[in-house]
């Protein structure tokens, strides 16, 4: 299992906002994003998107990565997407490369 690789991170001192992709247990990969607020009765916000197996070996044909399920993807993903628009980026991304994926929020 390869490990979770960070596109953005930020801390200030109400919230904590991270942006990661990793695979699954399943093989799918998972685009994540987790907002945290650090103050008492902040609200804690998790939301990702899923892509099956099929799916990720469409986007790594487009992203030129013989290796769909690799660490090679992920960084690819991430040398690609990196920074705080990662998410609404590659979102935009895989709409326009008719790469299905699942968002969940």
């Amino acid at each position: 299992m390869t490990s979770k690789i960070k596109l953005f991170e930020y801390e200030s001192s109400s919230i904590i906002i991270m942006l990661s992709i990793f695979f699954n247990e399943e093989n799918h990969l998972i685009f994540e994003g987790t907002e945290f607020g650090k103050k008492k009765g902040g609200t804690d916000h998790v939301y990702s998107y899923i892509i099956n197996p099929i799916q990720i070996s469409l986007l790594a044909k487009v992203l030129k990565v013989k290796e769909p399920q690799s660490e090679k993807l992920l960084v690819s993903i991430r040398d690609r997407f990196e920074g705080k628009d990662a998410y609404r980026q590659f979102a935009a991304f895989m709409d326009e490369n008719k790469i299905e994926f699942t968002k969940l929020s």
